[in-house]
């Protein structure tokens, strides 16, 4: 009986209702699967900035100026159809219209005032130089240059390549870069900048802003890549092809950087950039070979303010010892940009040597100011308070100076861990302070750098010895007179214990 009923009631509704129901319940279902679409987008755009901008547990990765190498996820120039040739300032022989690929560098080096386009070569690395690499000599317990950190591994052919991101995942990470580069987190940008050029495009913009970004963060091959694309597309882009140049000579391959600049002015003679950076190569490869100074002298000459060479005018008297010359340099070069953050570090590193300590603090502060990240001025100001100390005599205003002096040196290894110069000050510091077992670990971290250096053999020692372990510390004391067996120090200890 009931189901009688239920069959009369069903015949009896409209065949519209039932339409109307089965409309409905698509729509519902169309709607859910937008929407659930819509949110995986939200989440991997957000899950892109997060992770490219080093926050909620992602590191980005970091890395220094300094000797050149191979980066994670790069290619060589030949593998996008681009020559050398088109680096070293002839016409590209490949297909113009093939693909391009990965890219990158950072704020240009050696960017005239104003943010003009020409640049050229005028540090080996992006942050000031230490005091020991504007003067070898300096002083005879001092390190030589700092060792590049924070590296990528190159990765092997045989990996498998990491998977193509998505266009919505590719929009939001060219954003966050372009925020990053816009910013100066150059290092920051290097991550979501990989992942960008895992996608092949033969935009120049974007593969002119990843070369810059490659060369500022010392992915030297990279940049030489990236730049090789864009002179494929553009060979007259005299700004690339400076960058290429000064890639190649980090890269160590000094001779095809040098036909490289030397091909590039001879269709462009008068370029203040290539010359520039031809200058600086010469000045940095030193007085042996022919030409030295002459490309600097040429610049000058066309244009005696233009500000990258009046600042490697500074860094070629420092290179000769000239520290009175090089303050006049640097102190025109200050002038002429007064943003230009290494001029002021550069300016400190001559002051220090011609004794104007206090000076050169003052000029270290306003380049940590203006780069807060530069470890090697960080260094060289924790240098400059130990000078001040020993000229000191009052007990407490040494005591605070060495304490200032300590926490430079901190600083620079909070920023680079790897600085053998800042452990070895640190070392020497604690075995002063008695504080023998967390010296032995710096001056380790520091020999690891520097097998041979005499002075953290001779501290390592002395903080054996006064932790009672006379085998350990004669045979530190043994290695440092082996090295140099005329040190006065050494012969000393040795004629204590004999």
């Amino acid at each position: 009986m009931l189901d009688k009923i239920r069959k009369q009631l069903s015949d009896k509704r409209p065949r519209g209702a039932k339409l109307m129901k089965i409309i409905g319940l698509l729509s519902a279902m169309v709607w859910i699967s937008a929407g659930s679409a819509f949110i995986l987008v939200k989440k991997k755009f957000a899950h892109a900035q997060t992770e490219a901008l080093g926050i909620g547990g992602t590191k980005a990765a970091s890395g220094h100026a300094g000797a050149a190498g191979a980066e994670a996820g790069t290619a060589d120039v030949g593998d996008h159809g681009v020559s050398l040739a088109s680096v070293s300032g002839e016409e590209p022989q490949g297909n113009p219209d093939a693909e391009a690929g990965h890219g990158g560098g950072d704020v240009p080096v050696g960017e005239a005032p104003g943010g003009e386009a020409p640049r050229g070569i005028v540090s080996e690395k992006p942050e000031a130089e230490g005091h020991a690499e504007a003067d070898e000599v300096k002083h005879a317990d001092s390190h030589g240059e700092t060792s590049e950190h924070g590296k990528a591994t190159p990765e092997s052919d045989d990996e498998e390549r990491p998977p193509l991101p998505s266009r919505e995942e590719l929009a939001a990470l060219r954003q966050v870069v372009e925020l990053l580069y816009a910013s100066g987190a150059l290092e920051k940008a290097v991550p979501p900048l990989r992942k960008v050029m895992l996608m092949p495009t033969r935009e120049i913009e974007l593969l002119a802003m990843a070369t810059d970004i490659f060369l500022g963060t010392a992915n030297y091959k990279e940049a030489l890549a990236t730049a090789g694309q864009v002179l494929a597309l553009k060979p007259e882009n005299m700004t690339v092809r400076v960058q290429a140049v000064e890639a190649q000579y980090r890269m160590g391959e000094i001779e095809k950087a040098f036909a490289g600049a030397e091909a590039a002015l001879q269709k462009h003679p008068g370029d203040l950039a290539m010359l520039t950076t031809l200058g600086t190569m010469q000045v940095e490869v030193g007085q042996g070979r022919k030409g030295y100074g002459a490309a600097l002298a040429e610049v000058l000459k066309l244009k005696p303010d233009y500000g990258p060479a009046v600042y490697l005018q500074g860094r070629k008297a420092q290179l000769e010892g000239d520290y009175k010359d090089a303050e006049v340099a640097f102190r025109k070069v200050v002038k002429l940009e007064p943003r230009n953050a290494k001029a002021f570090g550069q300016l400190g590193i001559a002051l220090y040597h011609l004794g104007k300590t206090d000076e050169a603090e003052k000029a270290y502060k306003s380049e940590l100011e203006m780069n807060p990240l530069d470890y090697n001025t960080w260094y060289n100001l924790g240098e400059a308070h130990l000078a001040r100390a020993a000229d000191e005599w009052r007990p407490e205003t040494i005591q605070s100076l060495r304490a200032e002096a300590m926490a430079c040196f901190l600083k620079a290894l909070d920023l680079n861990h790897d600085h053998a110069e800042a452990h070895y000050r640190v070392g020497v510091l604690l075995n002063g302070n008695g504080q023998y077992k967390e010296a032995i670990r710096h001056l380790e971290a520091a020999l690891k750098t520097d097998s041979r250096h005499v002075g953290t053999l001779v501290q390592l020692s002395l903080a054996f010895e006064n932790l009672k372990q006379p085998e350990r510390a004669r045979a530190y004391l043994n290695k440092a007179y082996e090295l140099d067996p005329l040190n006065k120090v050494v012969l000393f200890k040795l004629k204590q214990w004999s």
